[in-house]
């Protein structure tokens, strides 16, 4: 669009040069609300910062730096109970196994050639010894297993105390500024 006075248009060109931004609370290209130049929105999503020579991060128009989410770093702590240890005793079983399944012992008769019964001759027909009166021919192996619970035990138990909540030692850090949003239009044209 061309204004009819030259002097406006050349005001308004020193006014906003190519490169200039306008800034407004307005979604309106500057271009209806002036009535000349070609406009694009600029700097979206990100705050302004003036030039800076000094700072690498700032010393260049149009240079971008920063980011909006950081993870901080630093350690988060286990958690911890504190209360009064359990002393009583948890009803269980254990699993009893016997391997020995009974035997006998077997006193045979004194021997006939050292013995009481000297010049006697023992009955070979059988061939089986036979027990004297001090054998033990019970097959039972005297072992008594059992999978009672223990004397005194409980069924379940609550323990009483506290779990602490895992605490964050680190730096927490806000990358988002303190802002106000507003639409940034760069002169094109």
């Amino acid at each position: 669009m061309r204004f009819p006075d030259a002097q406006i248009e050349a005001l308004l060109d020193r006014m906003y040069p190519v490169g200039s931004l306008f800034l407004s609370t307005l979604s309106t290209n500057p271009y209806i609300l002036l009535g000349y130049g070609k406009w694009q929105a600029f700097a979206v999503g990100r705050a302004l910062v003036g030039v800076d020579i000094a700072d690498p991060d700032f010393d260049a128009a149009e240079k971008t730096s920063g980011t909006k989410t950081v993870t901080p770093g630093g350690t988060v702590s286990q958690p911890t109970f504190s209360g009064t240890p359990f002393t009583e005793i948890i009803n269980h079983t254990h699993p009893v196994v016997v391997t020995d399944p009974g035997h006998t012992h077997v006193q045979g008769a004194a021997s006939t050639a050292t013995g009481p019964n000297v010049g006697s001759t023992p009955d070979a027909s059988t061939n089986t010894r036979v027990n004297s009166g001090y054998s033990t021919s019970s097959s039972a192996t005297g072992i008594t297993a059992g999978t009672e619970n223990p004397a005194g035990g409980v069924n379940s138990i609550t323990p009483e105390g506290t779990v602490s909540q895992p605490t964050f030692s680190g730096n927490l850090q806000s990358n988002v500024q303190p802002s106000i949003a507003v639409f940034v239009w760069e002169r094109i044209e």
